[in-house]
């Protein structure tokens, strides 16, 4: 009976791993704000990514649709083929002989499930997303992660892969062009990569848009993340780890979006042309259910 208590605490214990990440829970917009500028001020290389519900992983659209396994890439492979051949018919002006990273920002664009992680520089946008639809959870999440430490994670680990060291530039963000990226995936290295597009189009300019790109298929999303901790001491700073989940109350969602719309960060801004226009149209219904004006609206 003792050997069966031990075992089944040891099981509980590996159910339970040691969260590689800190954690802040707010109840009022503000105090979430006053954190995440503090956050930012401290490193400017931290970018951020926003969750519309508080239970949703930190993973990939595709990791969400396929299991990690050892067909991955070639699921991959075959999804990035499909929309190759088709693409000319909607975008027929759209130089279609484009490489495999490019399809992907392609797909990530128009809603297909990719491996990329979209991320933005500015924790005002991160909360536009988490908040722009309205949220069943009683929480939102804001992830916030140091790309810069990821950067030095990976120089260290694989210092000894010349390899990777020769597809990428001076650093594994920089890259020259798509083809190194597309040489990177081929790798099927185990890592994470922050990846600035080098061809950004307007929505992700004003989305100040980032990646973070597996590098490989078949492990999680956050089994590669978790491996950067295995030999990882918390260095003496205000913040402790690198990667930081914030959760906010769901419930102050008018007031996050009224706080941003004073910033012009809305729709109209981070959706440029006719569908940002559009969906400013939900947003005007619920601001003015708020301030309870329709009455005098309609009578104007």
């Amino acid at each position: 009976m003792r050997y069966e208590k031990n075992h089944s605490e040891i099981i509980k214990i590996m159910e339970n791993p040691v969260k590689f990440y800190d954690e802040k829970k707010y109840e009022k917009w503000v105090d979430a704000r006053a954190f995440l500028i503090d956050l930012k001020e401290e490193n400017n290389d931290t970018i951020f990514r926003g969750h519309r519900e508080s239970t949703w992983d930190l993973i990939s659209s595709f990791e969400r649709k396929v299991q990690p396994q050892k067909l991955s890439g070639h699921i991959e492979d075959l999804v990035v083929r499909s929309f190759k051949k088709g693409i000319k018919a909607y975008l027929p002006d759209q130089n279609i002989n484009i490489s495999k990273f490019e399809a992907l920002t392609l797909m990530q664009h128009y809603g297909a499930p990719t491996r990329l992680v979209d991320f933005t520089r500015s924790p005002y946008i991160a909360a536009y997303f988490a908040y722009e639809q309205p949220s069943e959870s009683e929480y939102v999440t804001i992830w916030a992660v140091e790309d810069g430490w990821i950067i030095n994670q990976n120089m260290t680990i694989y210092a000894s892969t010349a390899d990777l060291l020769k597809i990428a530039s001076v650093n594994l963000s920089d890259f020259k062009s798509n083809d190194d990226v597309d040489k990177l995936i081929k790798s099927n290295i185990k890592g994470i990569v922050p990846i600035v597009p080098p061809n950004m189009d307007i929505r992700m300019l004003a989305q100040q848009s980032l990646f973070l790109m597996p590098t490989t298929l078949n492990d999680s999303f956050v089994s590669l993340f978790k491996e950067y901790f295995k030999n990882h001491e918390k260095p003496t700073r205000k913040y402790k780890s690198p990667v930081t989940r914030i959760d906010v109350a769901a419930k102050e969602r008018l007031n996050v979006l009224i706080d941003l719309e004073l910033m012009n960060l809305n729709s109209r801004t981070l959706y440029p042309g006719l569908e940002g226009f559009a969906k400013s149209i939900a947003w005007e219904i619920d601001l003015y259910e708020k301030n309870g004006n329709f009455s005098d609206r309609l009578q104007k």
